[in-house]
């Protein structure tokens, strides 16, 4: 049976890699809106009422072909949540792409989230969605969930400890 190791580095889901860190992309630093760009994902519009983050977890293993275990993220829209998921204008979906590629990229793939009515951490202005991933083939490759409310563009969410903001500071590779 063939085991495969998926690490979840600041987003950085890692298919067929060994247990050691890998580095990520390097990063501009710049907030442009280059396409391609590994630090920044400006493509995507940013909705100042729309704050997400990656939640958990950061390691897991699975064999290629299956899914992972449940994947996290947190959102938080003034007025909107918590609502326990019940607002339909609300989306959140959780995706995985290459690493060379933002999640506005057509390269990612993603699936709708659902709320976690049993957040036992979450903030009082905040929900907790939760969902499944099931990449086929081995490979090194980023994981990020996104956000969008009543069409709005999409914010991509990445981590929010360790002095990173989620989608606050926009969609990092390393993040």
């Amino acid at each position: 049976m063939l085991r495969t190791s998926l690490l979840f580095l600041a987003g950085l889901l890692c298919l067929a890699c060994s247990s050691q860190s890998h580095p990520s992309p390097p990063l501009d630093g710049g907030d442009d809106a280059d396409s391609g760009d590994t630090d920044v994902d400006a493509d995507v519009g940013a909705d100042p009422g729309i704050w997400c983050a990656t939640q958990w977890p950061h390691d897991s293993l699975f064999e290629p072909g299956s899914p992972t275990e449940a994947l996290y993220a947190r959102v938080r829209i003034p007025g909107i949540t918590p609502a326990g998921g019940a607002d339909p204008a609300l989306e959140v979906q959780l995706g995985f792409g290459p690493p060379t590629e933002t999640p506005a990229s057509d390269a990612w793939t993603w699936a709708a989230a659902h709320v976690n009515a049993l957040c036992a951490g979450c903030a009082g202005d905040e929900e907790e969605y939760m969902g499944v991933l099931t990449p086929g083939e081995p490979g090194r490759l980023l994981w990020a969930a996104r956000v969008r409310y009543a069409g709005s563009p999409w914010v991509s969410c990445d981590r929010a400890d360790g002095g990173r903001a989620g989608s606050a500071d926009g969609w990092s590779a390393a993040d």
